[in-house]
């Protein structure tokens, strides 16, 4: 999993984005670092393979201990907001 993540000027919003570009494999995902924000949304693009030109959008929450699960071949965009 390769992941990223992005704040707007005043640093009010955070948006991470993880990438599994495995094919079969999911892997577990937790964000840190973001202590003084809240998740506002949470979202997994799914392709049905590498190349697709289409992919499913489905809101998804974590798990009791604040992990996701990513499955093979989707990106996760998590939006956080501070306060």
């Amino acid at each position: 999993v390769n992941a990223a993540a992005f704040a707007n000027n005043n640093r009010t919003q955070v948006n991470v984005i993880a990438v599994n570009h495995d094919k079969t494999t999911s892997h577990v995902f937790k964000a840190s670092g973001l202590s003084g924000y809240t998740l506002s949304a949470a979202q997994l693009l799914t392709g049905a393979s590498p190349d697709a030109d289409t992919y499913t959008t489905t809101k998804v929450s974590p798990d009791a201990s604040g992990n996701f699960t990513i499955p093979g071949l989707s990106v996760l965009i998590l939006q956080y907001t501070k306060g």
